[in-house]
């Protein structure tokens, strides 16, 4: 709010500081409200960690759902060059036998040819590029005879086929050479057979070049580096030469898991160019393109990436055109086959079961088998508890975080005497009730009678006189050791289900089904059909039955009732027109923990989300109100200084008469002395 400096010019007056004082006690209201508002927006925190611990609490919790996940087991195999093993959900204590007769491989082709280099190319016509020196030496071993002797200077000379490496040979000074020798060094430097000594009838030998690799790369170039000119090498005169001519264009065709391929190779393409067009083909099936080197030469390596006898590559000869890769060029480095392998001696000996992968995932429940090798290997699979007790703990862990933040913000500490942000929030400190009852007390549907455990306290879980919960470990062991499946449903049973006569057979359950404890009645007619069923609550009364679905000898909890989904076989006992049974639905704790979360948590019409909704309103009712406060508070700032400027206004104006008065006086005194003299 701007303030308005107003200055006693004529008083002298320091009316501004008149009215900030004002303002300062009308401003009292304004200050309260802002207070209020936050008050409200710090309880907005406290909910927004309370909201944080109940989600880390969850997250805990959502790791004990389920029995699968929480029977861990460790795995081991007696051979792991023939078999590994891991263990998933749905993984029992137990040992298999795993005999491995062979391993799944993939199908792998070599073309047997080869090429000296891997730019060679491989279309049909590749000509090299050439150049023959005309100074021919004549006689009978006059190839070993000098053919020119180096000036005291010696000479470098380079020699280059078009983008070819260079080649640069270094003749020494005042030193004769032969063509042999001449084309040794070449040979030397090149790395390749470059140069060679050629007869062409008669004894009279002359000095070949050839480029490396075939295809139109341009002629050769000779080049004076250093020192002095060897007539015999130095002149375009000396050289009759010819630029090679590229391989043409053509087509490889393969066929792989059922997809042909007609790759075009332009023209000039080399081994790695075909290599490289099998590999970057968007549409490849599944075929990797590699070269190898052996016996000096360069092949051409298909492989399949799958393994499994169904994946074989083919080459199709009549689309096929590039010369030297045809089927009959390819040799089978390794057949296409599926793993064969036994378990438990399953199938009978001499038969095998059959996989097109190294990786069996479908032979023992929550296991995956790695066969690595042939022979025979036992799989073994031992109880690990660890991870259990570990999870438990941390939910152990997560409660106490939780009450420990309730307790402070709905609390009174008197050493501070001072209250916590939500203290008397009856709604917020009866959030940890239902979680305390259901951790530690009897969990719905769980029958002591039937049930080794029916409570979290049986298995070490327990709250303190200060309202702490504590873990029990020894407590623990002795459970998991006298009951594990027990301890297993109890914390993380979903949908268990138990009836009481062996005419009935619980089936399954629907997640909106409510755990808890019914009893079902059933009617026959004389041939032994289900003629009506009904469902109602253990314990109550003969008008509170519910129909239930008939299908068969199926019964089926209507929609809209606790019992909907809750689906029993019933059969008849070949006498009573009317049977009966108690049918109890179980979750373990962590399940039901999980359906109190997602209420407390729920973003429409959660305890949390509804109590922000009402700091939400309430501040926005304080903003209001602050906006028409400050309002009013600026007119009245600007009420009390046109107050105060009128005041000293009046004050100046008063002033001015005095004077007039003063001087009037004065007149008078004046005139009346005058008179007496």
């Amino acid at each position: 709010m701007a303030t308005i400096s107003l200055g006693g010019v004529f008083t002298s007056i320091d009316w501004s500081t008149i009215i900030d004082s004002l303002m300062a006690a009308e401003r009292i209201p304004l200050t309260r409200l802002e207070t209020k508002k936050v008050d409200y927006e710090s309880k907005q925190g406290a909910i927004d960690a309370l909201s944080d611990s109940f989600t880390a609490f969850k997250s805990a919790v959502t790791t004990l759902g389920g029995n699968s996940t929480l029977r861990s087991v460790n795995v081991s195999s007696s051979d792991s060059d023939v078999a590994d093993a891991a263990a998933g959900s749905g993984a029992y204590e137990g040992t298999h036998t795993v005999e491995v007769n062979q391993l799944a491989q993939a199908h792998r082709l070599v073309e047997s040819t080869g090429t000296t280099y891997t730019l060679d190319q491989i279309g049909t016509g590749a000509v090299y590029s050439t150049a023959r020196n005309e100074n021919s030496m004549i006689g009978a071993g006059q190839d070993d005879a000098t053919w020119f002797t180096t000036t005291a200077n010696g000479a470098t000379y380079t020699f280059q086929f078009g983008e070819e490496t260079a080649v640069t040979v270094d003749f020494a000074a005042s030193t004769s050479y032969s063509l042999n020798q001449v084309a040794a060094l070449i040979n030397a430097e090149a790395g390749y057979t470059m140069a060679q000594v050629v007869d062409e009838g008669g004894d009279t030998y002359k000095l070949d070049l050839t480029a490396k690799y075939a295809g139109e790369i341009g002629e050769m170039t000779q080049t004076l580096d250093a020192g002095d000119a060897v007539d015999e090498l130095n002149d375009e005169a000396d050289y009759t030469k010819t630029d090679g001519t590229d391989g043409a264009a053509g087509v490889f065709s393969y066929t792989y898991d059922g997809t042909t391929r007609n790759l075009n190779i332009e023209a000039g393409a080399t081994l790695e160019d075909l290599r490289d067009r099998i590999n970057n083909d968007s549409a490849n099936p599944g075929v990797t393109a590699s070269l190898i080197q052996y016996s000096g030469t360069y092949h051409l390596v298909l492989s399949g990436n799958d393994t499994g006898e169904d994946y074989e590559i083919t080459i199709n000869d009549a689309e096929t055109t590039i010369p030297g890769f045809d089927t009959a060029d390819f040799y089978e480095a390794q057949v296409a086959q599926n793993a064969e392998y036994r378990i438990d001696g399953t199938p009978p000996i001499g038969t095998y079961i059959e996989s097109s992968s190294n990786t069996i995932t479908d032979a023992v429940d929550g296991i995956t088998l790695s066969l690595n090798g042939t022979g025979t290997t036992t799989i073994s699979l031992t109880r690990d508890t660890s991870a259990l007790k570990s999870q438990i703990e941390t939910v152990v862990d997560r409660y106490n975080s939780l009450f420990n933040t309730i307790t402070l913000l709905t609390g009174y500490d008197d050493a501070t005497e001072q209250g916590g942000m939500l203290q008397g929030d009856a709604m917020i400190s009866s959030l940890l009730s239902p979680i305390r009852s259901l951790l530690t007390g009897t969990v719905t549907g769980f029958d002591s009678d039937v049930e080794s455990y029916v409570m979290g306290a049986q298995l070490g879980i327990e709250v303190d006189r200060y309202g702490e919960m504590t873990f029990d470990e020894d407590v623990f062991d002795e459970a998991i050791e006298t009951d594990f499946d027990a301890v297993v449903n109890l914390v993380g049973g979903v949908l268990n289900g138990y009836v009481s006569d062996d005419y009935f057979q619980y089936d399954s359950a629907l997640s909106l089904t409510e755990p808890g404890e019914y009893e079902v009645k059933v009617e026959f007619d004389g041939l032994g059909n289900i003629t009506d069923a009904w469902f109602r609550d253990e314990g109550d009364g003969e008008d509170d039955w519910r129909a239930a679905v008939v299908d068969g000898n199926t019964i089926t909890g209507s929609v809209n009732n606790d019992e909907a989904g809750l689906q029993l076989i019933v059969t008849w006992d070949g006498l009573s027109a009317t049977q009966t049974s108690d049918v109890r639905l179980m979750n373990g704790f962590a399940v039901e923990l999980e359906e109190v979360f997602e209420d407390v948590l729920d973003t429409v019409d959660g305890p949390l989300k509804l109590r922000q909704d009402s700091y939400d309103d309430a501040i926005e009712d304080l903003e209001t109100k602050i906006e028409l406060m400050e309002t009013r508070l600026e007119n009245k700032e600007a009420i009390y200084t046109a107050k105060y400027a009128r005041l000293e206004a009046a004050l100046a104006q008063l002033d001015s008469y005095r004077a007039s008065f003063d001087a009037l006086f004065s007149s008078l005194d004046n005139n009346s002395n005058n008179n007496d003299d």
